[in-house]
């Protein structure tokens, strides 16, 4: 049976129990799992190495099957901005978010960029791929930086073998060379919304609101030849797919989500889908306006919605030649039996 794939990191104790469903058929989806490291915390490559290696042994043992294997190392290029931690390019943050406004005050690679090339090269060696969570504009540049010295002598790590998750902020000569550079990009249309988070956690932070309304890319990264799919990031966000249709076309919080959350009668949130309306922060100061997040024409359309839930996703964890679009000889996903299209 098998009626859904997806991809997570997980502790080695949740990926032991995960095992040993899949191996008595309990695990009723596939699973392509991560193990998380970051190696900047160590203190140096040797034993940052050993821990890699340790790893890959306990993921060899554990993927025993077909619908469960351990495939990818996980990193962190940078932290959150809600938390003013993402690595920003200067301008981008507001006066005082940085200790003195250096930017590499928010580097977590600072002095150790070393340690993620040679990270990289590890997953490129032993076939792994490479999942990094990317929030900030220059922690784009820095990991891409890392990564077009080592594809120069591993090539096949551009074949969908890395991934930007989030990808909240890029610059548009890094989009280019994230399609140069084979790098996929996992977002979340949940996110890419006008919300509280915008008004009262972002906004304060960011320089602008001109800077702040470049988050959340999308279309771009399509028109750029990126390969993009998408995310929930649970439990942080609960998957839900007219949630994630209606966001990923509209940019706009769905009504039912608005009430979930703001009340069908609040009068603190007015909830609209206008993009004329105006977003002058200085005209709601008593309410916050809930509307559709600029800039529009990052909205997807229905055809490059449908792709990123389905094809592109299973790209991004090497399933494409088994699920992912409706051909003969790729398992269809439609029943609750797992079937093959016969010619």
């Amino acid at each position: 049976i098998y009626t859904l794939s997806l991809h997570d990191a997980l502790p080695i104790w949740s990926a032991t129990a995960l095992k040993e469903m899949a191996e008595s058929n309990e695990l009723n989806f596939r699973l392509r799992g991560s193990f998380w490291v970051q190696p900047y915390e160590f203190k140096d490559w040797e034993e940052c190495k050993e821990y890699l290696d340790m790893w890959v042994k306990k993921a060899n043992e554990l993927s025993t099957t077909s619908n469960y294997k351990i495939t990818t190392i996980k990193i962190m290029a940078d932290q959150v901005l809600e938390e003013g931690t993402a690595y920003m390019s200067k301008g981008m943050y507001a006066d005082n978010v940085l200790e003195n406004g250096d930017i590499e005050s928010n580097n977590i690679w600072a002095n150790k960029g070393y340690m993620m090339h040679n990270v990289f090269e590890y997953a490129a060696q032993n076939d792994l791929n490479l999942h990094i969570h990317q929030i900030g504009d220059e922690a784009a540049t820095f990991a891409l930086n890392e990564l077009e010295k080592v594809e120069k002598q591993y090539p096949e790590l551009k074949n969908n073998r890395v991934c930007f998750a989030h990808c909240q902020f890029i610059k548009e000569s890094d989009k280019k060379r994230m399609k140069e550079l084979g790098v996929s990009a996992i977002v979340a249309p949940y996110w890419a919304v006008m919300d509280d988070y915008y008004w009262d956690v972002y906004l304060p932070i960011m320089s602008s609101k001109a800077a702040l309304d470049t988050q959340y890319p999308m279309n771009s990264l399509i028109k750029n030849g990126i390969n993009i799919a998408f995310h929930s990031d649970y439990v942080v966000t609960k998957p839900d797919m007219g949630w994630l249709y209606y966001s990923a076309q509209t940019r706009t919080l769905p009504q039912k989500i608005f009430d979930l959350w703001y009340g069908e009668d609040s009068d603190e949130y007015i909830r609209t889908t206008d993009k004329n309306k105006s977003q002058d922060p200085k005209e709601y100061t008593e309410v916050k306006l809930i509307g559709p997040l600029k800039n529009w024409n990052e909205a997807l359309s229905l055809d490059d919605t449908l792709k990123a839930s389905t094809i592109n996703g299973a790209k991004t964890i090497n399933l494409e030649k088994e699920i992912g679009s409706v051909e003969v000889g790729k398992k269809t996903d439609i029943d609750r039996k797992s079937t093959r299209l016969n010619s």
